[in-house]
């Protein structure tokens, strides 16, 4: 073989090889979006799903608050309270809709980063808030209990739900939020 032959075939084969890795680069990529997009959408759901019960509920209090007379003051307390809370944090979940909607796996990656950390610390605080009002809410629940003389299916039905919010706060928190952003914070920094 003369030395022009060794030279086009060592560049066919440069060539070639270079195409591979382009695509495989491509492929990874492809992955990485596809499995970052349905996060994405996944807490996109699971924020929409949030302002919609607020927006069932709130009616809901104010009509509760009407309904009750002024004796019972836990309750007037505890529905105070809920309303407050969930007036207070609508703005913050529509805000963090229009982070998670600012976010594009094909724009720049340092404002995507950008977006889910801002995402990520709204959440991480409303978690810290929620637990600090939420023994708020339940001594007020106990209160109002305690002055209505509820029976023992009151009692009951009470703890009933106070356990199955525990338990479906637990699993959104683990299973949707947390697990979410972990995914689309690893595959932005593996894109970057």
């Amino acid at each position: 073989m003369e030395v022009d032959e060794l030279k086009t075939l060592w560049t066919s084969l440069d060539t070639r090889l270079s195409k591979q890795e382009e695509l495989k680069a491509s492929l990874i990529r492809e992955m990485i979006d596809a499995k970052s997009g349905r996060s994405l959408r996944q807490l996109i759901t699971a924020e929409i799903v949030s302002v919609t019960v607020m927006l069932i509920v709130l009616p809901f209090l104010v009509f509760l608050w009407k309904q009750w007379d002024s004796t019972h003051i836990a309750l007037h307390a505890l529905l105070t309270l809920a309303f407050v809370a969930c007036v207070c944090y609508l703005p913050l979940i529509l805000y963090r809709i229009s982070l998670l909607l600012k976010i594009d796996f094909a724009d720049n990656l340092k404002t995507n980063i950008l977006h889910i950390q801002r995402f990520n610390k709204l959440w991480q605080w409303e978690v810290f808030s929620i637990r600090l009002w939420m023994p708020v809410l339940l001594l007020l629940m106990v209160w109002h209990f305690i002055e209505a003389k509820a029976s023992v299916i009151g009692w009951t039905a009470l703890a009933c739900c106070l356990v199955a919010a525990a338990l479906y706060t637990y699993w959104s928190y683990k299973r949707v939020y947390s697990k979410n952003i972990a995914i689309i914070r690893d595959n932005l920094a593996e894109l970057e």
